[in-house]
This record gives structure tokens, sequence and C-alpha cells, in this order.
């Protein structure tokens, strides 16, 4: 459909559907019919897997698009520390979560004209 194309929903909400769709078809056949399907695609995943790997490649989601490249490991490695150099992004040592909660949590509980407790 070329390049241009994309999935219409997110893949991750597209995969899911499908995934599901999938089990319950799978869950209406024969037991025996379902354990083929099921090494079946387990072996289809080991597949992809492994040509990945073997191609040293890996497989990312599209510059602010729906859709899912596949592109050279290397290549990805060099556009994530380029993005983080770009952003002057920085490591921290410890997670900062629960000191910004506590934060946000005594400024609730200042401010309780503005929103009430039980909120």
């Amino acid at each position: 459909m070329g390049p241009k194309y994309a999935i219409e929903q997110e893949p991750k909400e597209y995969v899911n559907e499908l995934i599901t769709e999938t089990e319950n078809a799978i869950r209406r056949l024969e037991p025996k019919t379902q354990n083929i399907l099921h090494k079946r695609q387990q072996y289809n995943m080991n597949c992809i897997k492994k040509t990945l790997q073997n191609n040293e490649a890996s497989i990312a989601r599209a510059d602010k698009s729906k859709a899912i490249v596949i592109i050279k490991t290397e290549d990805l490695n060099k556009k994530v520390d380029k993005f983080i150099k770009d952003n002057n992004i920085k490591q921290t040592n410890k997670d900062p979560t629960g000191k910004y909660q506590a934060i946000i949590q005594h400024t609730l509980k200042k401010n309780n004209l503005i929103i009430e407790k039980q909120q």
C-alpha cells in the first residue's frame, strides 16, 4: 500500500484486539487443534525473533505515526542517544517519584479549599 500507509488504530490496541479475537476463536476449536495452533504461533514468534537477532534489527514505533518499522539495532541506539543528548536528559541515581508524590500530597492537604479531601 506504500510507505506512507499506516494502520488506522494504534498498533498496541490493534494487536491486543487481534490477540483477544484469536484466543476466542482458538478456544472454540477442539483441544488437539488448539495445541497445534499454539505451537505454530510459538514457532512463528521464535522465527521472527531469530531473524531480527540474526540481522541485528529491532522493531520500533515510527516517528509520530501509528506504524511500526524494522530498523537496525545500531541505528536505533544512535537515534536514542541523539534524542537524549539533544534534549539534555540526565540519568538520576534515585527514582524521584516518591519525593514528588509527597510534595503533591502535602500541597493538596494545605489547599483543601480547592480540592476536597475525599477527591
